[in-house]
């Protein structure tokens, strides 16, 4: 018995322990580690996707929030043929009395979308030397995203050497803080905005948004409202007579500018409504004794890019219109004649020179800078306008184009 119990014990079942082989361990703790690093790297690769595309999503957001303004724009006619010699005199009539009792009667209709624009008094002392040697006059052109917007004369942020607050001055007594929108400095005069939120009911009531009128149909001998500021008075009316009309040429534009019989100090400045209370010129520096004002309607462009994206747009030319009388006096081709380049602007760098004459713009035939103009401000910053020209050559006229490559100028 003894034996067979020894012998069963020598047989006792052996149980073994297993263990993993190391290779399989440290394959499995790679595959782990391989999968962090991958999700690591796909965490990374988002963050920087996110970080460069949301900016472009955040914009796309605004834009689809942002409201913006349009302005209608007004045909401009070289000639002024028959179809508007009776809008020119529509409502003014041949009895002179007529047209003054008319035109007076839209004094009260121009002058609500007049405010005026003054630096802010922070001490009793200032309050009490304040004066209107550099209060100006400020018309609303516009309601966007709840504010309202003003233009008026870039010397009161050129004169701001104190960097003061600048504010809005209602008829009430009230004010509204003013942020700065941008400036056209060419044609000296400033953009500003204040909030809706700022100001009362009633001022609300008090003031109107300028219609902005056509000032093409303007004619000489026609009777205008001038409201601003005339001979140091900040709120002034008075009536003028259109004594000419002439165009300025400058960069990138030619402006109508209506001429009165008005005379003018050095500081002042004003707008001119028409007789039916549209404004229609926006005032103009000069060093003539009387007031000039620039048609607003050369102006719209300018101002709808300006409210909409705080800048202008820029090619860089100077250029005059070839008129049919100059065409055939010069034997010249009808057309833009470009009398200067800016140095390193859009146009310089496209290969644009004195002398070339613009008779297309993207295949469509412009004859004039104001139409020009109005091409170029259908652009967007960037865009590319393909300027056909015909250029001056030894055996006549070659034609040419160029792709110039628009820029926004955002003066801030």
């Amino acid at each position: 018995m003894s034996e067979d119990k020894k012998e069963t014990n020598d047989f006792e079942l052996y149980t073994e322990t297993v263990v993993q082989s190391p290779k399989r361990k440290y394959k499995k703790l790679l595959l782990r580690i391989r999968a962090c690093v991958v999700i690591l790297l796909a965490c990374i690769i988002a963050f920087v996707i996110c970080r460069i595309t949301w900016p472009i999503i955040k914009q796309k957001i605004k834009e689809k929030t942002t409201e913006i303004i349009y302005i209608e724009k007004d045909d401009y006619k070289e000639y002024k043929d028959d179809q508007y010699s009776e809008d020119i005199t529509d409502g003014v009539g041949d009895d002179y009395d007529n047209a003054m009792r008319n035109i007076k009667s839209k004094v009260d209709v121009c002058t609500k979308s007049i405010i005026t624009v003054d630096y802010e008094n922070t001490d009793i002392e200032s309050e009490l030397n304040d004066s209107d040697s550099y209060r100006m006059p400020a018309v609303i052109v516009g309601n966007i995203n709840s504010e309202y917007i003003v233009l008026t004369n870039s010397a009161i942020k050129d004169n701001n050497k104190q960097n003061k607050k600048i504010v809005a001055k209602f008829n009430d007594g009230s004010e509204a803080a003013l942020k700065y929108v941008g400036s056209y400095d060419e044609l000296g005069f400033s953009l500003y905005k204040f909030s809706a939120s700022d100001v009362s009911t009633d001022t609300k009531k008090s003031i109107a948004i300028a219609d902005l009128g056509n000032s093409y149909l303007i004619g000489q001998g026609d009777m205008l409202i001038v409201a601003g500021k005339m001979h140091g008075e900040v709120s002034s009316v008075n009536y003028c007579t259109v004594s000419g009309l002439n165009i300025s040429y400058q960069t990138d534009n030619g402006y109508e500018i209506i001429e009165t019989n008005l005379t003018k100090d050095r500081d002042d400045y004003s707008f001119l409504y028409n007789d039916l209370g549209a404004l229609v010129g926006i005032y103009f520096k000069s060093p003539d004794s009387t007031i000039k004002a620039i048609g607003v309607s050369d102006l719209k462009g300018i101002l709808q890019e300006m409210i909409n994206k705080h800048g202008y747009l820029y090619c860089g030319i100077t250029a005059q219109n070839i008129t049919k009388d100059l065409s055939a006096k010069y034997n010249l081709p009808m057309g833009v004649y470009i009398m200067s380049v800016d140095v390193g602007s859009p146009a310089y760098m496209a290969g644009l020179q004195a002398g070339d004459l613009i008779t297309k713009v993207d295949n469509e035939s412009v004859l004039t800078i104001q139409l020009f103009s109005e091409k170029l401000y259908q652009k967007s910053d960037g865009e590319t306008m393909r300027l056909t020209v015909n250029r001056k050559d030894k055996e006549g006229y070659s034609q040419l184009s160029f792709d110039v490559n628009v820029k926004l100028i955002q003066n801030i």
